[in-house]
């Protein structure tokens, strides 16, 4: 067990400031001769962390298994990460895990400081800068590679538009019904 991990850094930019964040998801790509060893944590820009996979959700994984192939960690997602079996493809919840201990839920430095994914950001803005995907694997002799990973964040562009109507004419002030 390496605590210590590994981590990758993307930025985000050009997030308005007035945008209203709707959802947020990660999707990654990995190979590992155990995915049930491994813990992944997610930064934000703001410094705060959300665990993402806790050693598919605290359950250890069903045996050994090969890949996570185009998996979708989402702030929309329902499914327990371990409700399926190898080949870990679709879209998930995060765990949310904040164990401490022998296990930590995030590699040495990534110690998870948020169970919600609105922990993450305030405003539009705030999603904007480095976001980090943070993870190490919690069983002896096994080996894994990350080979892809992005974020998405879905956003309104602000706030709705609002308006002010003023009559023009006495006329078109009174409504009345005839009936």
């Amino acid at each position: 067990t390496v605590l210590a991990g590994v981590n990758t850094a993307l930025t985000v930019a050009g997030i308005p400031a007035a945008a209203v964040i709707t959802g947020i998801s990660v999707k990654f790509n990995m190979t590992h001769t155990w995915c049930g060893d491994m813990v992944m944590v997610l930064k934000a820009p703001n410094g705060q962390i959300l665990n993402l996979d806790y050693f598919l959700n605290s359950t250890g994984g069903a045996g050994a298994t090969t890949a996570f192939v185009n998996t979708v960690i989402s702030s929309a997602g329902t499914a327990a990460l371990n409700s399926v079996t190898n080949l870990y493809t679709g879209i998930f919840r995060a765990d949310r895990s904040v164990a401490t201990g022998a296990t930590p839920a995030g590699p040495t430095g990534f110690a998870p400081t948020t169970n919600l994914w609105t922990g993450l950001y305030t405003n539009g803005a705030s999603a904007n800068g480095t976001w980090t995907l943070a993870m190490y694997d919690g069983g002896a002799g096994d080996v894994g590679t990350l080979t892809s990973w992005d974020i998405t964040i879905d956003y309104l562009a602000g706030i709705p538009a609002t308006g002010v109507w003023n009559p023009t004419t006495p006329t078109n002030t009174i409504f009345t019904d005839l009936i």
